[in-house]
């Protein structure tokens, strides 16, 4: 309750300092509360909570991403990547760039089974979100799935599933919501999970 009374931008530095610098989270949930503060809001908060960040604790967002223990490569250069974009506002889309965004998404998810490629990454981390919600729109009029569904049945691996939860939060962020209170429902008492809670 504390935290909802002060700044967002601070709130969300906050989290994010508690979660790289908690030894005691889960596997995921350091990559977790990362993607939510830099999928889930508007491009100026990200900044906000940068600068907050660097005011609070003496340093960048991005150093300490990069420094995270808990963290590995590639999954490390994805959240470095997420945290530090700047993505534009804009409503405008490029048809031909998201056509050929959604292409190189296939090779690398459905063809070579690899999502951490650098393609998949330098997409998802810097287009805005009307322009990736036309890529993937077309991934799956091309391929008939949705580019999510592709991550989870062509790579079990922990980086796909953050990826995943990327897409959600920059596209359609009442899913990931959705799925993060699931897990927090069945970690209640009497209830086991098989994934981590978000902060």
């Amino acid at each position: 309750m504390v935290l909802w009374t002060i700044d967002p931008a601070e709130r969300d530095a906050r989290l994010a300092n508690q979660a790289l610098g908690d030894r005691r989270m889960m596997d995921d949930q350091h990559a977790w509360v990362l993607v939510e503060v830099a999928c889930a809001s508007a491009p100026d908060h990200l900044i906000a909570v940068r600068r907050a960040y660097r005011s609070l604790f003496g340093c960048s967002l991005e150093e300490d991403v990069a420094a995270c223990p808990a963290l590995q490569d590639p999954l490390r250069k994805l959240l470095v990547s997420l945290v530090r974009s700047y993505r534009c506002e804009t409503e405008r889309v490029d048809e031909d760039v998201a056509r050929m965004e959604a292409a190189q998404l296939a090779e690398a998810i459905r063809k070579r089974r690899q999502p951490h490629g650098d393609e998949v990454a330098r997409i998802v981390s810097t287009r805005s979100k009307h322009q990736l919600r036309a890529t993937f729109q077309l991934y799956k009029q091309e391929h008939g799935t949705d580019v999510d569904e592709d991550i989870t049945k062509h790579s079990s691996s922990q980086f796909a599933k953050i990826l995943r939860s990327a897409v959600w939060c920059l596209t359609s962020p009442e899913k990931h919501f959705a799925e993060d209170l699931e897990r927090m429902r069945t970690h209640l008492p009497g209830r086991s999970s098989q994934g981590p809670r978000s902060a």
